[in-house]
């Protein structure tokens, strides 16, 4: 009988692809591979920082002179009117502004100074409600005289590490471009889904962006907001530039684990838009397979690994050895050479899993031919030799 040799080929041939990808679309060992190993990878597509993106900081050294955080909104003004002169092609004031100030006439002075310049303002975030689209704007005389608004929600994944955002996240009817898309000059992606794949009230994020790291922190071009302030920074560094002015000072504003930021801390939020519009910019966008793709690059590893078991059947180790080291040198050359990210785990874990099944099959099949012997040798006639 060769029932459990036929059985151990089609759990190799079907049920085994079936059950890696199976894995692989659930919380586990494959996805928290995965992110461990993308996150190593990452840095061999990593960029020079675009020299047009200068950052001006909030930080230790503005906290210490200019007094606790948050300051007067006339503080964000004389900043706005010290970098009018130097024609700077965009800025992002990453500060929400959606509470008047005690004095009207702060609120009036910084609208006044964003008139000068090409601002742009994020929306702040809130949990959606019958009051709340999802998304609080700011003040109505800000938004006049902004250039444009976004929304500046980063994707936390499950581990907690921001590897992507969404050019396009809000309720059903109101989606809210990203902000440093705005500012990168490209606009965010038109296309949305239709309307009836839109159910009432759903969050909905669109056009995921799978971000590219400069470096770690401190990799783009950072001037102290006290220095911008006070007029010490050359008019040469800001003109043309886009400026991101937020928070780095530790402890203030947004601080996002980052694959950038391994082994340092956090990133910085408004060094993670940096990153994202120079990504936005320059094309240095990691690009995911789809489902079909991705079923296709685990199933036909183990299929291959399985055709050569078949040819070579003494050498299992050997081929399951080269084949692991095959699907992790195409993965890393996929993403060094074309910034494309091929998830390796479910295809090494698959192979693993089909060596200890090959290897089942052949002591069956082997314990099989022995147990056949042994017969043959028991039906032959006592004395016959």
């Amino acid at each position: 009988m060769r029932v459990r040799p036929l059985i151990g080929r089609l759990l190799m041939v079907f049920l085994l692809p079936a059950s890696v990808l199976w894995l692989a679309q659930r919380p586990g060992l494959v996805q928290q591979l995965d992110a461990a190993i993308y996150d190593r990878m990452l840095r061999l597509a990593a960029h020079e920082p675009a020299p047009d993106i200068l950052i001006i900081a909030v930080d230790e050294r503005s906290l210490r002179e200019l007094g606790r955080w948050p300051w007067p909104r006339t503080v964000h003004a004389r900043l706005l009117e010290q970098l009018a002169p130097a024609q700077p092609s965009a800025v992002l004031l990453d500060v929400f502004l959606t509470e008047p100030s005690a004095d009207p006439r702060e609120d009036d002075r910084l609208a006044q100074a964003m008139g000068r310049l090409p601002v742009y303002l994020p929306l702040l975030y809130t949990a959606p409600s019958a009051d709340s689209a999802g998304f609080l704007p700011p003040l109505p005389q800000f938004v006049e005289r902004a250039r444009g608004l976004g929304h500046s929600n980063l994707v936390l994944d499950a581990d907690g590490v921001s590897r992507a955002l969404h050019l396009r996240e809000g309720p059903a009817g109101h989606l809210q471009p990203y902000v440093g898309a705005l500012i990168a000059g490209g606009g965010a992606p038109s296309a949305a889904l239709p309307a009836a794949a839109q159910p009432a009230g759903a969050w909905l994020r669109q056009a995921p962006l799978r971000l590219s790291f400069a470096g770690p922190r401190g990799s783009y071009a950072t001037v102290s907001y006290v220095s911008a302030l006070r007029g010490e920074v050359p008019a040469e560094l800001l003109r043309g530039k886009r400026l991101l002015i937020g928070a780095t000072a530790p402890g203030l504003g947004d601080q996002v684990a980052t694959p950038s930021a391994a082994g340092a801390g956090v990133l910085p939020g408004v060094e993670v838009h940096a990153n994202a519009i120079d990504t936005l910019r320059h094309g240095h966008e990691v690009s995911v397979l789809g489902s079909g793709v991705y079923a296709a690059w685990v199933v036909l590893s183990l299929w291959l690994a399985l055709w050569l078991l078949i040819r070579l059947p003494r050498h299992a180790l050997l081929v399951t050895v080269l084949m692991v080291l095959a699907s992790l040198a195409i993965s890393v050359a996929a993403m060094a050479l074309h910034r494309r990210w091929l998830p390796p785990a479910a295809p090494v874990l698959g192979l693993l899993a089909l060596y200890l099944l090959w290897s089942w099959y052949w002591l069956e099949w082997q314990f099989h031919y022995l147990r056949q012997r042994a017969a043959a040798l028991g039906g032959v006639r006592a004395g016959a030799f």
